[in-house]
Order: C-alpha cells, then sequence, then structure tokens
C-alpha cells in the first residue's frame, strides 16, 4: 500500500519563476522613477529660464555683444544676445535681438533657450 504525502511550500522553478518576476517589475519602476526626476528637473529648469529670459531687456539690459554674459553670481546662467539681420526689410528701423540663455541644473544638465526681442531707442 502507497502512501500519498502531502506536498508543502513551492518548488525550487517556481521560486525561481518568482524572484524572476520581481527583478523585472523592480527595474521597470526603479526606471520609472528615475526618468520622473528628469522630467522633473527640465520642468523646473524651463520654468527658471522663463523667469530668467524676462530679466533679459527689463531689469538687464539688452546690449547686442555677441559675448556671453552671466546673469547671475554663481554662473547657472548665462546669456547671449546677437542682433539679427534682414528684419523688416533689413533697414534697421526696428533692431532684433535673438537672446539664447543656457543654465545649468543641478545635476549639470545644461538647457538653452532662445528668444527673440525687439529694440528700441537705446536697445531696451
Amino acid at each position: 500500500m502507497k502512501t500519498e504525502r502531502s506536498q508543502r511550500g513551492f518548488t525550487l522553478v517556481e521560486m525561481l519563476v518568482a524572484f524572476a518576476i520581481m527583478a523585472i517589475s523592480l527595474v521597470a519602476i526603479s526606471s520609472g522613477l528615475i526618468g520622473s526626476g528628469n522630467a522633473n528637473e527640465t520642468a523646473l529648469l524651463a520654468l527658471e529660464a522663463q523667469s530668467r529670459l524676462v530679466e533679459i531687456g527689463t531689469t538687464v539690459p539688452l546690449e547686442p555683444s555677441g559675448v556671453e554674459r552671466r546673469l547671475d553670481p554663481d554662473g547657472r546662467w548665462t546669456f547671449r544676445t546677437v542682433p539679427v539681420t534682414g528684419f523688416f526689410g533689413g533697414d534697421g528701423s526696428v533692431p532684433l535681438y535673438e537672446v539664447q540663455l543656457t543654465g545649468r541644473g543641478e545635476s549639470g544638465r545644461m538647457f538653452t533657450l532662445r528668444s527673440y526681442r525687439v529694440g528700441f531707442d537705446g536697445g531696451s
């Protein structure tokens, strides 16, 4: 007469499959969290860049030198103002400037925003 043993627990194959599923899930979750951190930093940099861009031509004079200048003491934000030729028929009555604003995030990531400003009497 045979006696049947009741099985308790999981087999080795079942445990390996469970660990593999958990590892894949953890990788997917962690990569999603890392990606959202980059998105947050990019969004914050974009907001700060828009705010800094308003300063150029209002509190910071609009000087079309083409030379990179610092916008803040620690040098995280720099900008360059370049005159655009050929605007309004190229007669020069209304000068147009391209403003290139470059910022550096906390992770070292660079962010560049370009805009155009119209200069009036004295370039402001």
